[in-house]
């Protein structure tokens, strides 16, 4: 009877290890598994708990020792693929004044979805000082607090143009702000989605790329919700396959339920600057524990050098942390 005890648990560790490889990519984009696999925490609660059943199991059948280590080496070998990034760069958030300079011939975007509150812009001009962005993607921000924004910037020497998303300040609102120094943008008007998940701006002379600012609908645990979420992230999966395009904010998923669902676009590669693990929400969360959320994707004519979660703001400020992206031209873009 003990032997089989033992070989139905070593089925049940093995099905359970299966299923925790299996379930991103099957399930990722699915109602309450959205949320699940957006967050480090549910993993590692995961794997420790069917540790601790197999230390039980090995204290209390003193012949199932052997088969207990080998599941305790089959666990050990499912978590490398998810604990090897985060032990050669663990996910963290930066302090502003470490971030390397803007360079000169790239493209330097800040990002940061302040929840619509208008008591944070004061905040958003003050990182935008410090880090000297050609654009500013605002997921969650209405027009007039971007132009609010925009007023604080220009009194300071920073001129950048509003595009906000067609419409009024109305519910789920985007903005971006462009430098003048990129040329002249507009907003591609696209009523496509009852929902608006971000705004499109063009270069008008065509000469430049796509910027996308993305706020994709919280999956949430509705049906209507996880359709919409998913309509959002094909809305802006298009633009990849539109020409070149940068597209940056709040997509309320990672790269493990995201997936393939922006088509051509690549996320940040292992070689970039940065930590583009590091955890973006709740800002209340330290960065190796909470979600990377707000993130940067790019079609093959653009690379991601760089993309820092900036640490202490103001806690009140938004419940995201802000990002900052540095771009630049690829050398050998695709196509």
């Amino acid at each position: 009877m003990r032997r089989l005890v033992t070989v139905l648990w070593a089925l049940v560790v093995l099905t359970l290890l299966g299923a925790l490889a299996w379930l991103p990519a099957h399930l990722g984009q699915q109602i309450g598994f959205a949320q699940f696999f957006a967050m480090p925490a549910p993993w590692l609660a995961a794997l420790a708990l069917i540790g601790l059943l197999l230390l039980i199991t090995s204290l209390l059948h003193r012949r199932a020792r052997m088969l207990t280590l080998v599941c305790v080496l089959a666990v050990a070998l499912a978590s490398v693929p998810w604990l090897s990034p985060r032990l050669t760069a663990p996910p963290r958030a930066f302090d502003v004044a470490s971030l390397p300079s803007a360079s000169a011939d790239g493209l330097r975007v800040l990002s940061w979805n302040v929840g619509g509150s208008a008591d944070s812009i004061d905040d958003v001009a003050a990182l935008a000082q410090q880090v000297s962005p050609q654009v500013i993607a605002l997921p969650e921000t209405t027009p007039s607090e971007a132009h609010a924004l925009a007023d604080q910037l220009a009194a300071d020497g920073l001129d950048m143009r509003v595009l906000p998303a067609q419409g009024s300040d109305s519910a789920w609102p985007s903005s971006v702000l462009i430098s003048s120094k990129l040329g002249r943008y507009r907003v591609v008007d696209d009523t496509s989605q009852s929902v608006r998940p971000g705004v499109a701006a063009k270069p008008v002379n065509g000469q430049g790329p796509t910027i996308v600012v993305a706020h994709a609908q919280q999956p949430g645990f509705a049906v209507e919700q996880a359709q919409i979420w998913r309509a959002h992230l094909g809305w802006l999966g298009s633009w990849c396959d539109s020409g070149e395009a940068v597209i940056v904010g709040d997509f309320n998923g990672t790269d493990a339920n995201i997936g393939p669902t922006l088509g051509s676009c690549r996320a940040p590669g292992s070689d970039t600057q940065g930590s583009a693990t590091g955890g973006t929400w709740p800002s209340v969360l330290p960065a190796w524990l909470g979600a990377p959320i707000d993130r940067a994707y790019t079609t093959d004519q653009w690379q991601v050098r760089g993309l820092w979660p900036i640490s202490g703001q103001r806690v009140t400020a938004s419940d995201h942390r802000p990002i900052v992206v540095d771009l630049s031209r690829s050398a050998t873009p695709a196509g």
